[in-house]
């Protein structure tokens, strides 16, 4: 994944194959212990995952008898189970999608759980226990944008109440059957379609929005792919299906642009700074940034001043910015930084760093923030 210039990768976990059709008992260490590898593995390879729990794959939808899922106090014990493994691996989770129910973990035609409203309430037992068995700084995806209205309300998440801990700033989107439909195979139910899509437009600019196309339909044509990417902020695509979709953005030429735009791409515009500044004295930086990507970044992460010298003398500023806040569009950041009275004098190098906020992961280059101005990004450095 890696090699082939990607960050995320979707991580299925098969709880059938460990629990086989009883999936009203205990997780075995063995899940556990697998899923912990999994992560481990990422982490090794510089990516992050994208990890969903199944019970069924899609067995149950194609024999008319509903998805195997558990029920739903069980599901919620692994849930709990899964927990300390994913508070962990926090570093390398981006999303935790809101699987465990229904064929294929995408919440319909399941054993156990009404589609729609009639059994709204348990589903969102479910996905609270998610929320409480994963870090407070990742998101749980959602399959349906009327479930989540369904659960906290039909307002999309507001400025005051992004990136907090409460359950509306922590559930995101994720869509199984992009432009594959006339509503996306049944993405759009329970409410007007109109109303959906507008309330997804807004909410998808503080919570991460994916996923895959599932079917050959005249609404994967690129103006309207790219069109619906932009307006709902995609930040990852599953490549890998449905591949007959994906060869028609190659064919039709905007696969390049969906692979530029999907998530951030953060571009310097300008920046200025004076030529000189005493020891002990302070100056005025000023940059301008172009976000020219679908979506803003959806994990927190520092935004650092650096200044080095050729001899290793090496100086950092955490500027007072929150980089999530960078959606689609131009931006400018101005702060007054003070150098130290016992800097050594000499010739010092400016750069802008996006690390990781995790420790572990924070020196790692592969982990920063590219920025994509041409000549300028030093790999081993992961800066400019």
């Amino acid at each position: 994944v890696r090699q082939g210039q990607k960050t995320l990768l979707y991580g299925r976990v098969h709880l059938d194959a460990y629990l086989g059709t009883n999936h009203a008992q205990e997780l075995p260490q063995s899940v556990l212990d697998d899923t912990d590898a999994g992560f481990a593995a990422a982490r090794s390879a510089g990516i992050k995952v994208i990890v969903r729990f199944y019970y069924d794959n899609g067995e149950g939808y194609e024999n008319g008898m509903g998805a195997n899922d558990a029920p739903k106090d069980w599901m919620i014990r692994h849930i709990q189970q899964l927990a300390p493994i994913l508070r962990k691996n926090e570093d390398v989770l981006f999303v935790y999608q809101a699987g465990f129910i229904g064929a294929w973990s995408e919440w319909h035609s399941s054993q156990n759980f009404r589609d729609g409203p009639a059994d709204a309430a348990i589903r969102k037992e479910i996905v609270e226990a998610m929320l409480a068995g994963s870090p407070e700084s990742r998101t749980v995806g959602l399959r349906y944008p009327a479930y989540k209205r369904m659960f906290y309300g039909t307002a999309p998440i507001s400025d005051t109440q992004a990136f907090t801990a409460a359950s509306l700033a922590r559930v995101g989107h994720f869509n199984d059957c992009f432009v594959s439909g006339t509503d996306d195979v049944g993405t759009y139910q329970y409410e007007p379609m109109a109303t959906l899509k507008d309330y997804l437009a807004l909410d998808t600019r503080y919570v991460p929005m994916g996923g895959e196309t599932c079917a050959a339909h005249a609404r994967n044509e690129c103006p309207i792919a790219t069109g619906e990417m932009e307006r709902f902020h995609w930040t990852y695509i599953n490549e890998e299906y449905n591949e007959d979709v994906i060869s028609r953005w190659t064919a039709g030429g905007c696969r390049a642009d969906i692979d530029r735009k999907l998530g951030y791409r953060i571009v310097l515009t300008s920046g200025s700074a004076p030529s000189e500044v005493k020891p002990g004295g302070s100056f005025t930086l000023t940059l301008g940034v172009s976000n020219e990507g679908w979506a803003p970044m959806m994990t927190p992460r520092p935004v650092i001043a650096v200044l080095e010298s050729a001899a290793g003398q090496r100086l950092e500023a955490l500027l007072p910015v929150d980089p999530r806040t960078w959606l689609p569009g131009a931006h400018e950041l101005s702060v007054r930084l003070r150098v130290p009275a016992n800097l050594v004098a000499g010739t010092y190098r400016l750069a802008l760093w996006l690390p990781d906020m995790e420790p572990g992961l924070r020196s790692r280059p592969e982990y920063s923030v590219q920025i994509a101005n041409q000549g300028v990004w030093n790999a081993a450095r992961g800066m400019p």
